[in-house]
Formats: structure tokens, C-alpha cells, sequence
């Protein structure tokens, strides 16, 4: 709707100056493009004559791949089982008898236009929400009554939507950011007291391993987005988990930040751990799920293999309703 609305303008003989960094955006609405690195324009040139890995070179400085490959791995056993999940927000189910699992090695996406109950199921998941009925288990243990702390330390890991409010402490330092959920047991914490020097040291190694552009008493709030993710990342993946609920992992980041979350999330994927990916981007979905499930209202419309033959237009179908795979569920949408 909004490229419509723009394309309405300028056919009005109207301007339009529109900033963005997702390529696939500026080669669908521009006419001309502009790159700025560092506060200076590095290239300039008609859509027409460009391509994106080329706008892709001169926005980073440097050329990569911009083509992301997702491997087919074997999955194995069942990490993440939903049963029956119904979650009501004051009198009206946000998410109505939910049911998937997430294997090892496998990457689940979910995919609905905003507001159809994917918040809701999300913090249900990692319990940030009661659920009104149904079950969600980790790694074969019942996890539906624990706390998110407990069902943190039984292996779930999670990146929420808004990293700025819900993902850090933004007045905290990396390395408090970093620990914020292990400072009190060792080797951080002995006899009730912080070990400052094993702190910075454990933030130290994670900064460098994960390419934060920072130092560990570095305040979050003056890092970049990409690099906010990243010490996100930095503390959710050094804790091990089994199961990751990941969601909008690159909303908001450039090119390059981008392709690093990708490749975190493939790393975990070969690691056989399990991979919950929330996302509005359908390209990320295609890019990185091996399968994709479509909620609308609610309930799961369509548990979708991405075989290489999916295309977002099939998707689409199932995110508007026009389409549904599950009989009993559209019977039942209200």
C-alpha cells in the first residue's frame, strides 16, 4: 500500500525523497539512488543501471556474496513441542489451539501479517504470558507452568522483537548486558559477590567472537542496531541453549549486519539446535526456514515446506485468509 501510494504521487508530479536500506525496496520504487557511508555520498546512479550487489559494495565497502545459501540438514528429534496452545488477552483468543514442533537442526518460521497472534504465541512460548490452555514442552519436559527464568535455564534462548526496550539495558554496559541473567552464579558471582575481572574477561572474548564494534564497559545505548543485535546474540547463543525463539532478527540492520545474523543462525542450525524464527520478512523466512507455518487469526493456516518451489505470492495466500490447509481451523475462525 505504501509503494502504491508513492507511485500515485509521483505520477502527480510529486518528489519523493525515500530513505531506506533494503534493496529490494529501492530497486521496486526508485528512479535514482543515492548511497551515503559515513555521512558522505559514495554513489549515485539511475536504478536502472544498478544492481543490488552493486549498491550492496558501495553501501558496506567492501564485496561479498549477497546471496545467502540455507543448508538442507537431516533434523532430528523433537526439541520444541506446542500442543493445543490457546492464549486469551482479556476475553478474546489472540491464539487458538496452536500445534508444531521444531526438530534438531531445523529452523521453523512463522509467518502472518501484524496483529494475528504471533506476539501473543511468542510470550506464551517463553512465558512472558499465561497460556488459557494447551502445553509447551523443551526437550521432552513440560515447561507450560515454569517462570522465563527457569525455562531459560532449561535451555531456551530467546531474541525478542524490540531490542532497544525488551532485548538490553541500554543505560548498562556490554559486558552487564551480556551477563544480565548470569551474574549471580558462577563463575561470575562467588559467595553473593561479582567477579568484575571474569565478567569483562567472559564480555571480552564475546565481543571479539561475535564482531561487536565495542569494549566491554562500552555503554549499549551509543552502539549501532546491528551491533545491539549482536551482543544480544552474544548472550543468548554462549548460553547453549537448545531451542532459540528468534524474532525480526534483522529488522532495522544494514546489509552486512544483516548476512551476520544469518550466518549465527545457520551456525546454530549445524549445531543441531532448535530454531523458532518470528518474522514479517518473507525473503528472511525463504531464506533461512526449512519450513514455514502461516498463522491468520490466531490459528496455524498452512505448515509449508520450503522446498525451493515456495513462493511468497503461495504464502501470501495463507496470510490473508484466501487460503487455508487445515479445514477444521477455518471452520473454527471466528
Amino acid at each position: 500500500e505504501l509503494f502504491e501510494n508513492i507511485r500515485t504521487l509521483k505520477k502527480k508530479g510529486k518528489t519523493i525523497i525515500f530513505i531506506t536500506h533494503k534493496l529490494n525496496e529501492v530497486m521496486s520504487v526508485s528512479d535514482e539512488v543515492t548511497v551515503l557511508r559515513q555521512g558522505e555520498t559514495v554513489f549515485e546512479n539511475k536504478v536502472q543501471n544498478t544492481t543490488k550487489e552493486e549498491l550492496a559494495y558501495h553501501m558496506v565497502g567492501e564485496r561479498f556474496s549477497f546471496h545467502f545459501q540455507r543448508k538442507k540438514l537431516q533434523r532430528g528429534k523433537i526439541l520444541l513441542e506446542i500442543r493445543n496452545l490457546s492464549v486469551m488477552d482479556t476475553t478474546i483468543y489472540k491464539v487458538k489451539d496452536v500445534s508444531f514442533q521444531v526438530h534438531e537442526g531445523e529452523v521453523v518460521g512463522l509467518a502472518g501479517v501484524a496483529g494475528n497472534g504471533q506476539l501473543q504465541l511468542v510470550e506464551a512460548v517463553v512465558g512472558l504470558r499465561k497460556a488459557s490452555s494447551g502445553k509447551v514442552f523443551l526437550c521432552g519436559k513440560d515447561i507450560t507452568t515454569l517462570t522465563p527464568k527457569q525455562r531459560r535455564e532449561t535451555g531456551l534462548g530467546y531474541i525478542p522483537e524490540d531490542r532497544l526496550r525488551v532485548g538490553s539495558s541500554l543505560d548498562s554496559t556490554i559486558a552487564e548486558n551480556i551477563v544480565v541473567d548470569r551474574y549471580h552464579v558462577s563463575p561470575f558471582s562467588k559467595w553473593g559477590l561479582l567477579s568484575k575481572r571474569t565478567i569483562e574477561s567472559h564480555a571480552a572474548e564475546l565481543i571479539s567472537r561475535f564482531n561487536v564494534k565495542g569494549k566491554v564497559r562500552s555503554l549499549v545505548r551509543f552502539l549501532s542496531g546491528g551491533n545491539i543485535q549482536k551482543v544480544i546474540l552474544a548472550r543468548e547463543l554462549s548460553a547453549d541453549p537448545s531451542v532459540v525463539v528468534v524474532c525480526e532478527p534483522t529488522w532495522g540492520l544494514d546489509i552486512r549486519s544483516s548476512l551476520a545474523v544469518y550466518n549465527f543462525i545457520e551456525d546454530l542450525k549445524e549445531r543441531k539446535k532448535g530454531i523458532f524464527l518470528v518474522s514479517s520478512n518473507l525473503d528472511e523466512l525463504l531464506h533461512l526456514a526449512d519450513r514455514i507455518l502461516v498463522i491468520f487469526r490466531g490459528s496455524i493456516y498452512a505448515n509449508l515446506s520450503n522446498d525451493g518451489s515456495l513462493t511468497k505470492a503461495r504464502i501470501c495466500e495463507y496470510m490473508t485468509g484466501t487460503r487455508c490447509d487445515f479445514r477444521e481451523v477455518k471452520s473454527n475462525v471466528v
